[in-house]
């Protein structure tokens, strides 16, 4: 101070104290193995005495303070949390009679998160800081989490759920915040889901350990059904393979691994034993159509169901006429033409569509064809000879097909015989037209032998006729045919058949002799028949005793028919073959 000139001055020591926080986090992540930290100010700007006072929580639900600890100027506390949200925090001291105060806001973090899937379960231990979530692969309805910063503005808390993508699941985030996350699961396997939320800068973190489980089955989707009765019983079955994916056995129901048809008339199930991975079915087509198998199993711990399916198509290609009935297979004989044409319907048995191509090949000299190449239905129409109508059919662009062998069968009295075969000659001489002869008597039937070797060019089928039952003798009754090529049939009151068909060239095949049980003599019956050659399939009745010349000059005979015990002559029976 100056006063006129004249300066004097005074001083005064002055200390700046006030009260540090040196140890307090800004928020304080619950979970893990603690929930509690520590807290510790001191006084700084004096060197003094300090008195501290007693440390405060404002918000004593979200935290408290306790095990205050004072040292000189430093002070300390733990920090108690107990639920999410904000909590300020205050704490006095008295330096040189001065009463000191600080205070400072501190943020617990509580990251909870809610899942309405009953296995979804918390963390098992303080340690453990992951939620478990078993899912179904395919499940339609797509599982959601909730995640939630307790306590805190819903509006200033951000969630970022890892990974991004996912070859396990479908992942959708929504809500405030993109608090939620659902997963919709397609693939078996494990996968961690993370979340963090982050307030005021600050972040936590929680994790769900998703394992996703299923059942896969596998097998072929197509059949083409066997209708043949003869066929091996595995003709017509499927195995299909259930195979438990991301879980064993034993973590199921105590039923285990279960399948179901969908419709039994179309095939039935054989379900093998279990094994810990899978199981194996056999399924048993019955018919054409389409049929879903399920196969199904059930988490033990939580009795939901999952299961998978598999669409099986059975192919089965009907043709049929007249008034539904099936047609023949080639090998077991031919549709007749002799009433008129005959129209042919197909269809894939059991299912819808399917494209249909008929095409028809006659033999030399036929006149039978077909009124269209395509559809579902064709007719075959014609007078003479016969032919083969091949219907090619496509259903899931697999190609099937079915031959039908048809024919213009005779009908005529031994009297007529003679002209039908002259109405043959020159339009279908070369094939073996199947002749019904009608009225046969044991006094009319070697007309037949009369006509054909008047007709020698005129090829003839008679498996279509039965001879006169009561006849004892048809001794050379068909010799010399050389254009007979099928026999009729031989009646059970035959007993001597000497040279019936001696000279039949043109045979390809012998009568059925089983029931003939009186015939006892076949003295050269079929001398000379070039075309026969395998005769394993002929029962020669244990009734004959003479098989002398029987199959002599039969020059193309590979197998020879089993002879009978009771033969007694049998002298050059296979000479020259």
């Amino acid at each position: 101070l100056t006063y006129r000139g004249v300066s004097v001055s005074a001083s005064r020591n002055v200390s700046v104290a006030g009260i540090v926080f040196t140890t307090f986090p800004t928020s304080f992540a619950m979970g893990g193995a603690t929930s509690s930290c520590s807290l510790a100010a001191e006084v700084q700007g004096f060197s003094g005495t300090v008195t501290w006072g007693t440390w405060t929580s404002g918000t004593a639900a979200v935290a408290t303070v306790t095990g205050q600890t004072d040292s000189g100027t430093s002070s300390s506390v733990t920090l108690n949390a107990l639920r999410g949200g904000k909590t300020r925090i205050t704490v006095t001291a008295t330096a040189g009679g001065v009463t000191l105060s600080a205070e400072k806001d501190i943020c617990v973090l509580q990251l909870s998160l809610a899942c309405g899937d009953s296995s979804f379960t918390p963390p098992s231990s303080l340690t453990d800081t992951s939620y478990k979530l078993t899912l179904i692969k395919g499940d339609p309805v797509a599982t959601s989490i909730t995640a939630n910063l307790v306590g805190l503005p819903a509006a200033d808390v951000s969630y970022t759920w890892t990974p991004a993508t996912s070859t396990k699941m479908d992942m959708t985030t929504s809500g405030t915040g993109n608090k939620n996350v659902r997963l919709a699961p397609v693939a078996a396997g494990n996968e961690t889901v993370s979340v963090q939320a982050t307030y005021d800068g600050e972040s936590i973190t929680r994790s769900v350990d998703v394992s996703v489980v299923g059942i896969r089955l596998t097998g072929s989707s197509t059949h083409e059904f066997n209708s043949d009765p003869t066929g091996p019983a595995t003709a017509n079955q499927i195995t299909l393979t259930a195979t438990l994916e991301n879980i064993e056995l034993a973590a199921l129901t105590s039923s285990g691994i279960g399948f179901s048809s969908s419709d039994t008339s179309i095939a039935t199930l054989t379900p093998d034993p279990a094994t810990s991975t899978g199981r194996d079915v056999a399924v048993t087509a019955l018919k054409g159509g389409k049929v879903t198998v399920t196969v199904t199993a059930a988490l033990g711990s939580t009795g939901r169901v999952f299961s998978a399916k598999k669409d099986i198509t059975i192919i089965n290609l009907l043709v049929t006429y007249g008034s539904g009935s099936p047609v023949p297979d080639p090998a077991d004989g031919t549709v007749s033409l002799a009433d008129g044409p005959v129209t042919l319907s197909a269809e894939f048995e059991g299912l819808e569509g399917g494209d249909f191509a008929w095409t028809c090949t006659p033999a030399s000299g036929s006149n039978i064809s077909i009124s269209s190449p395509s559809g579902p239905t064709t007719t075959v129409s014609g007078s003479s000879g016969a032919a083969t109508v091949t219907l090619t059919a496509t259903y899931g662009g697999t190609g099937y097909t079915k031959d039908i062998g048809f024919d213009v069968a005779y009908s005529c009295t031994v009297d007529e015989l003679g002209d039908k075969l002259d109405a043959i000659s020159g339009t279908d001489a070369a094939h073996p037209a199947p002749v019904n002869v009608t009225g046969l008597t044991a006094d009319n039937w070697t007309g037949i032998k009369t006509a054909l070797t008047a007709h020698p060019d005129v090829y003839v089928d008679l498996s279509a006729i039965t001879l006169p039952d009561g006849i004892t003798n048809v001794n050379s009754g068909f010799g010399n045919c050389g254009n007979l090529v099928v026999p009729p049939e031989i009646p059970a009151s035959v007993t001597h058949i000497s040279y019936c068909f001696r000279g039949c060239t043109s045979l390809t095949t012998a009568p059925d002799l089983s029931a003939c049980t009186s015939l006892t003599v076949m003295n050269t019956c079929f001398g000379g028949c070039t075309g026969l050659t395998d005769l394993s399939g002929l029962t020669i009745p244990d009734s004959v005793t003479n098989m002398y010349g029987c199959f002599v000059r039969c020059t193309s005979l590979t197998t020879a028919p089993e002879i009978p015990a009771s033969v007694e002559n049998m002298g050059a029976c296979f000479k020259d073959c």
